[in-house]
């Protein structure tokens, strides 16, 4: 989303329309692989307590930074490049943690 709407803004409600998907589609999949992760329901509070605590961190701090970056740069290519990081490290670790073995088949 940040990437197509940083090279072409004028399509800004198509980016959207995928920006909400992905979002929506990212926090369900970060609960699905918690709820697969925990072998036992003891497993999956400390679990899910991690993620969210992590997760609202970031999305808490992030609009801050972003801002921070375009008030210190006055333009947005920097605010873009850390939120299109930041897809990229969510992609790699739903990758990795899809490729390590489940732990309910041991």
């Amino acid at each position: 989303m940040s990437a197509g709407t940083y090279l072409a803004p004028h399509l800004w409600l198509l980016w959207t329309i995928f920006g909400d998907f992905g979002s929506c589609g990212g926090f369900v999949v970060v609960f699905v692989f918690v709820m697969e992760r925990a072998v036992y329901l003891q497993d999956n509070r400390p679990l899910s307590s991690f993620v969210q605590g992590l997760g609202y961190t970031v999305a808490s701090v992030s609009p801050a930074i972003v801002g921070w970056l375009h008030q210190w740069s006055g333009m947005w290519g920097m605010g873009f490049a850390i939120l299109s990081g930041a897809a990229l490290v969510m992609l790699a670790s739903g990758m990795i943690a899809v490729s390590v073995p489940h732990p309910k088949a041991n």
